[in-house]
């Protein structure tokens, strides 16, 4: 249904009507959620091209669309809208970008997933974003120019400690953060306090576990295992 709605929406815009970008915005949400549900390469394509007409009216939303599509199948047509965007990285918010790291790292793509990272400025979603890369980037091997993802990676690892610390009034820590926030509004249909526990849990999922292929590397089992 919220899928339908989006592509409604996407029709009237491509006939000529005039949507705002509110609209655009809520139609772009639904569908952001919707696609994940989707597991053919060819319906996801059919998203993303259906959908098109919304894409310059809000590029935020575009960008995490193409994000949730490319964690179900980074198809060619995903490839070439992440290659697209990338000429718009500068025009984006951070939850955005943050989003979008992710999506290059799923497409395979070191050099986008790196100038993403360097793009963000927002500290917490660097961190989160950072969790993602780094631990994909110590799975093959590569790093960013002058950042080694295994020494990210811990340095990941503390700051989230630390954030969990800090989190203990989710409502002021959001308020302090609104990028955050509208990165978990994207993220999940879930209370805010809930989703932000979830990404702090899963990041560090990610760090611990990329620390753990680092060890593997070097050929210390034990702290491989002990991660």
């Amino acid at each position: 249904y919220a899928l339908g709605l989006a592509t409604l929406i996407a029709n009237a815009r491509h006939a000529g009507q005039s949507i705002d970008a509110e609209t655009a915005k809520t139609a772009l949400w639904l569908a952001s959620f919707s696609v994940k549900e989707v597991g053919h390469s060819l319906a996801v394509d059919d998203v993303i091209r259906l959908l098109h007409p919304l894409r310059d009216q809000y590029l935020d939303g575009w960008a995490s669309l193409l994000s949730k599509a490319a964690n179900v199948r980074v198809t060619k047509l995903v490839r070439e809208e992440l290659d697209e965007i990338y000429d718009h990285v500068s025009n984006l918010e951070d939850w955005a970008k943050a989003e979008l790291a992710d999506a290059y790292a799923s497409a395979r793509n070191e050099e986008g997933a790196c100038s993403l990272l360097d793009e963000i400025r927002d500290d917490v979603l660097r961190i989160v974003a950072g969790a993602y890369v780094y631990h994909f980037l110590a799975g093959t091997g590569k790093s960013c120019p002058n950042a080694d993802p295994c020494k990210e990676l811990e340095l990941i690892d503390q700051r989230l400690g630390d954030l969990e610390e800090q989190v203990s009034n989710p409502r002021e820590f959001l308020k302090n953060n609104p990028g955050l926030e509208e990165y978990l509004r994207w993220r999940s249909v879930k209370k805010l306090e809930e989703s932000l526990n979830e990404v702090i849990k899963d990041a560090q999922v990610f760090a611990l576990s990329g620390l753990g292929i680092c060890a593997l590397i070097r050929g210390e089992l034990n702290n491989a295992m002990n991660y």
